[in-house]
């Protein structure tokens, strides 16, 4: 049966992370090459601090039906892994597929990184430690002609402590395809609590609003939020955000900096601890 590769999530590229690199050490902090070099030997292997999972919540999929896949990376204490949008530097993990012709994987859903400050107090990247789980969902097509499609995954990152080291892994998963097939479930300890650390699209209870070059949250209730920026365009950032980006009342301002005529809206990730529950919401807050 033929094989593609379809490539989705931002990549990290040699270029992007050269750029990473600079930024990396305008903060005193090694960026490593895929090969370290001779004086770098007792550095470990980037392949050997992360894990790379995959898992289909279904076992078995109907020809014209779907499921979801996760892909779990299980890091190494103490270091740590990069959001969609890493923030002043790193790179998101890429994920490359490999799967039978009608078979797709859609787009990834993260789930609410860490805020991980630099002790000069000027920089902000947004990870994950210890572990993280990315979904994805895939959907086979009614004219597929086998009885089992076979997905597989190689995933590269950047992985970061003291140094930065490029690593990656590979896993594969069998799915069995038929016309009326049963549903059935498996592995919901892995995809019940990866649900959870999604963030919801429902607006409620977190507003927003910009005006100018403000952009104000409120989430009555909480006791505190913080806020995770997706990807803007070149030149634009909000400003002083290891500050501003977080806060110990039920609202905050952010302000952006940069040319905004060409920017017509902004997508934010918040976490809001209202009580003993945990809010995770995205918004896209449209300008005003």
């Amino acid at each position: 049966m033929h094989q593609r590769i379809a490539r989705t999530s931002v990549g990290v590229t040699m270029a992007a992370m050269a750029v990473a690199g600079h930024a990396f050490a305008q903060k005193g902090i090694d960026l490593q090459p895929l090969a370290p070099s001779k004086s770098s030997a007792d550095l470990p292997r980037g392949d050997d601090l992360v894990d790379v999972h995959l898992f289909a919540e279904a076992p078995a999929v109907s020809r014209g039906g779907r499921t979801w896949l996760a892909v779990r990376f299980v890091v190494e204490p103490d270091w740590h892994i990069y959001w969609h949008n890493p923030g002043d530097s790193g790179g998101p993990p890429r994920f490359a597929w490999e799967v039978p012709d009608g078979v797709e994987v859609g787009e990834a859903r993260w789930p609410v990184p860490s805020r991980h400050v630099y002790s000069s107090g000027d920089a902000l990247d947004f990870v994950f430690y210890d572990q993280a789980t990315v979904l994805f969902p895939i959907e086979v097509s009614e004219s597929f002609a086998g009885d089992q499609a076979t997905v597989s995954l190689r995933s590269d990152y950047l992985v970061c402590k003291d140094v930065c080291l490029f690593g990656g892994g590979e896993a594969s998963v069998d799915v069995s395809v038929g016309d009326m097939v049963t549903h059935v479930v498996q592995h919901q300890d892995v995809f019940d609590p990866a649900r959870r650390a999604l963030p919801s699209d429902e607006t409620g209870p977190a507003t927003a609003r910009w005006r100018g070059r403000t952009v104000e949250l409120r989430v009555p209730g909480a006791a505190g939020i913080e806020v995770f920026p997706h990807r803007l365009p070149n030149g634009v950032r909000f400003e002083n955000l290891p500050e501003r980006g977080v806060a110990d009342t039920d609202h905050l301002r952010l302000r952006l900096e940069g040319d905004l005529d060409a920017l017509g809206h902004v997508d934010l990730t918040i976490r809001a601890t209202i009580g003993d529950e945990e809010v995770l919401r995205t918004l896209s807050v449209e300008r005003g």
